[in-house]
C-alpha cells in the first residue's frame, strides 16, 4: 500500500460532504460501530518492519509511544500517547505546523516542538496529535508545489483552494472523529486543544469558526486571521485562548503593516502587488500564502473583545514583564485575563508579546530551530500552551466533578 502523504482519493475529498459539526450525520466516519467492535473505517497503522520498509497493520487502540495513522483515502498523522496512563480519560492536543513544514520532516517538527515531553509529564499526561499537510501547487500558475493548509480563511486565494481539489477542514474532523477510537480519551471534546504555528495558526482560527466544540483550548503562534473573512467562533471553542506574538521576526510574512522586510521579501510584496502572482510563486511558492491578506489585530479582537468581554464576566487582569533572552530596550510581556469564577464558568485569555522573538522558516539550509539560541523561538511557546492547557483542564474537571 502506498504511504505517500500526497496521494489518496481526491475526486472523493470533493465529493464528500463537509459538515460544521461533529457529529454530522454525512460525516464519514459517523457511523456507529457495531456493539463490541471498533469502526475504523478503512484506517491503518503504518509500521516499518526489520528491513525499514513501511507496511500496513490493522488498527486497534494504540499503545503508548509514536504512532503513524493512514486514513482510508490515504493521508496520515502522527499521534503520541503517553506511557502508564491507567484507565483515566486523557485530553488531547492537536499540533498544527505552519506551511512547508513537512519539507523538513514532520517527525523533526513533532520533536523539536517539546510537546511530546510535556505531554509524558508526571502530574499533566495528554494525548498529542500531528496532522500532515499535502503537497499541492499554490495557484493555477505555480510551478513550484508547496505545502500548506488548504481551507477557507487559511491565507490561500478561493481560486488556489479550488485548484487543489481537498479539502483539509475534511481531513480534521476525520482525525478528530478517530482518535477517541485510539486512545482513552474524553470524546466530547471538554478538555481537547490545538496549538498552531504561522499558516497552522491561521487555518485552526478557521476551524474554531466552523467546527462546534472542537477545541476549547486555542493556541497561536506568530500568526494572524485573514481580511475579509468571517471568524465567528462557534460554542464550545476557544475557551481557554493563548495569543503568542513574534513582534521582533523581520524575516517572515506574517505582520501586515507592522515590519520592514528584507529586500526577497519587498520584492515579493512588490510583484504580489501589481498582479504578478505567478513570478512571485516561481521565485517562492511560499509566496503564494498572501501576506497582505493578514490582520493579526482582527484576531485580538475576536478573542478579546468579540469572545471575552461579551460574556460579561468579572475579570482579573494581571501584566507581568517575561525574562528575556536578549537584552532589548522593550520587554517581552504577558497579559493574562481570567474570570473570577473558575470553577462557575472558566475562561482564560493570555496574551504573549515577545519583541525579539525568531519565527523561522523549515528547511535544511536554516539549520536546527532549537530553543537554544539568543532569542526567543517559536517553539518556546510550547511549553507555555501546555502549562495553560493544563491549568484550564484541571479548573475544567473541578468543575464537573
Amino acid at each position: 500500500m502506498s504511504t505517500t502523504f500526497e496521494q489518496g482519493s481526491r475526486e472523493q475529498e470533493k465529493s464528500a460532504a463537509i459538515p460544521d459539526s461533529l457529529s454530522g450525520s454525512k460525516h464519514p466516519l459517523a457511523k456507529p460501530a457495531a456493539e463490541g467492535q471498533n469502526d475504523f473505517h478503512g484506517a491503518v497503522e503504518i509500521v516499518t518492519d526489520a528491513n525499514g520498509k513501511e507496511q500496513s497493520k490493522p488498527l486497534s487502540q494504540l499503545s503508548a509511544g509514536d504512532h503513524t495513522v493512514q486514513l482510508q483515502n490515504g493521508r496520515q498523522f502522527l499521534m503520541h500517547v503517553p506511557e502508564n496512563t491507567g484507565d483515566k480519560e486523557l485530553p488531547v492536543m492537536f499540533v498544527i505546523s505552519g506551511s512547508a513544514e513537512p519539507q523538513w520532516n514532520i517527525k523533526d517538527f513533532a520533536k523539536e516542538s517539546g510537546m511530546n515531553e510535556f505531554a509524558d509529564s508526571a502530574d499533566h499526561k495528554f494525548v498529542t496529535v500531528y496532522p500532515l499537510e499535502q503537497k499541492h501547487y499554490l495557484g493555477v500558475f505555480s510551478k513550484t508545489p508547496a505545502w500548506g493548509w488548504n481551507a477557507p480563511g487559511a491565507l490561500i486565494d478561493e481560486q488556489d483552494r479550488k485548484h487543489a481539489g481537498y479539502s483539509d477542514m475534511h481531513y480534521i474532523k476525520s482525525i478528530a472523529e478517530l482518535v477517541p477510537k485510539l486512545a482513552n480519551v474524553d470524546a466530547t471534546h471538554k478538555d481537547w486543544g490545538a496549538l498552531g504555528f504561522s499558516q497552522g495558526g491561521v487555518f485552526l482560527n478557521s476551524i474554531v469558526s466552523r467546527c462546534p466544540n472542537m477545541f476549547p483550548s486555542v493556541g497561536l503562534v506568530g500568526t494572524s486571521m485573514e481580511k475579509g473573512y468571517n471568524y465567528d467562533i462557534k460554542p464550545g471553542n476557544a475557551k481557554n485562548v493563548a495569543i503568542v506574538n513574534l513582534y521582533g521576526d523581520k524575516e517572515t510574512l506574517p505582520i501586515y503593516g507592522d515590519l520592514k522586510f528584507d529586500g526577497e521579501r519587498i520584492l515579493a510584496q512588490i510583484l504580489r502587488h501589481s498582479g504578478h502572482k505567478n513570478i512571485v510563486e516561481r521565485l517562492d511558492p511560499l509566496a503564494a500564502i498572501n501576506n497582505f491578506h493578514q490582520n493579526p489585530k482582527l484576531m485580538d479582537k475576536v478573542y478579546g473583545k468579540d469572545i471575552y468581554s461579551a460574556t460579561n464576566e468579572k475579570v482579573d487582569v494581571s501584566k507581568q514583564e517575561l525574562a528575556s533572552p536578549e537584552k532589548n530596550s522593550h520587554k517581552d510581556s504577558v497579559v493574562a485575563y481570567r474570570g473570577v469564577d473558575q470553577n462557575a464558568n472558566p475562561r482564560m485569555l493570555t496574551e504573549f508579546s515577545l519583541v525579539e522573538a525568531k519565527h523561522s522558516y523549515p528547511g535544511p539550509d536554516r539549520g536546527a530551530r532549537t530553543n537554544a539560541q539568543d532569542k526567543y523561538t517559536e517553539f518556546d511557546a510550547s511549553g507555555q500552551f501546555a502549562k495553560l492547557f493544563n491549568q484550564y483542564n484541571d479548573q475544567i474537571h473541578l468543575a464537573h466533578n
